[in-house]
């Protein structure tokens, strides 16, 4: 019953004792492994569709990708700095919602306020999900629809300290922590405005 059909690749975890501290009984559990498949839908979105999508499922239930950017967004300036792509964004005011739902979606799994900020991928696979990068920036309820979007490849693994489990990374020191601050001063200051918007 295990066998996957024709071609894919199926993970079992077997004797998961950790669970148990996040999962002590059998309705904790399903909630965890919802909880999973938002968190896959977030790091592998790119992977889940267009050319060459895959499909990852979590217990039968399909695996729907999340982008950090919704329709209606604005995009500001891209800009290439040596091997690093940067597009910053600024989402759409509350009120260009559809329904309450779509702006709660939007927000993201972390909600509206930790979700703002740089969204570093790695080849595709996202490794930062929102916040400052250490530019000593604060989460501000008025900068919330800025989001940042910064493409790099493996070759600068080093430079910006991916570490093995590809869940964390560091901006470089130097002319490219300068860009990008510069880079999310300006577009905080744009979100502000169109927070401020009624």
């Amino acid at each position: 019953e295990l066998k996957p059909i024709k071609s894919g690749t199926l993970i079992v975890w077997k004797k998961c004792d950790r669970i148990l501290q996040y999962a002590k009984d059998l309705k904790t559990l399903r909630q965890r492994t919802v909880e999973l498949n938002s968190h896959l839908g977030v790091i592998f979105s790119r992977f889940l569709v267009g050319k060459g999508q895959i499909s990852i499922e979590v217990n039968g239930n399909k695996v729907e990708p999340w982008s950090p950017i919704p329709n209606g967004s604005r995009s500001l300036s891209t800009q290439y700095h040596d091997q690093i792509t940067i597009n910053p964004y600024v989402l759409p005011h509350k009120n260009k919602f559809q329904n309450d739902q779509e702006f709660r979606v939007a927000g993201g799994i972390k909600g509206w306020n930790s979700q703002q900020g740089f969204y570093v991928f790695r080849k595709d696979r996202l490794i930062v999900s929102g916040g400052w990068l250490g530019l000593r920036i604060k989460k501000d309820e008025h900068t919330k629809l800025a989001r940042i979007i910064v493409d790099i490849g493996s070759e600068l693994d080093e430079d910006w300290q991916i570490n093995v489990l590809k869940s964390r990374a560091s901006i470089p020191a130097g002319r490219v922590r300068e860009t990008l601050r510069a880079i999310a001063k300006q577009t905080r200051k744009e979100a502000e405005e169109v927070y401020r918007m009624k």
